[in-house]
């Protein structure tokens, strides 16, 4: 999904004895391998000869990391929710008053309708004891 915002992929190997491995792909497309504390830069075509070996000796894959580039990662998702927005936005001006109104009174269900219509003092004369009714 954000391949393009991709700075770097760091896969991690380990050992059932506890050695540990990563590799570390960066954009340009090289790997830096660190074993233990010592690291070097490879081309993928000699990493993936490494990985190999790694897998053979009893490695396995424990972790994968995906290190972003923030910026590109921030400005891809505005573009995304801005996308979404404007496609999903459904709201027209109206022309005038009356057709907002009869948008805006459409909305409301028809119970609302109805207890807004009731005037307040004819509510209170047919209740016998309101105060206690509420």
């Amino acid at each position: 999904m954000h391949n393009s915002t991709t700075d770097s992929t760091t896969w991690t190997l380990q050992h059932p004895d506890g050695h540990v491995v990563s590799f570390k792909v960066v954009k340009n497309g090289n790997v830096i391998i660190t074993n233990d504390k010592r690291s070097f830069g490879c081309i993928v075509e000699k990493a993936r000869k490494y990985w190999r070996e790694y897998i053979s000796r009893g490695f396995f894959v424990s972790n994968k990391c995906v290190n972003h580039d923030m910026d590109k990662f921030y400005d891809y998702k505005r573009k995304e929710e801005q996308d979404w927005d404007y496609k999903n936005s459904t709201y027209t001006v109206p022309k005038n008053i009356e057709d907002y109104l009869k948008d805006y009174m459409s909305d409301i269900p028809n119970a609302e309708l109805q207890e807004a219509r009731i005037n307040p003092k004819d509510f209170y004369k047919k209740m016998k004891n309101y105060a206690l009714e509420a």
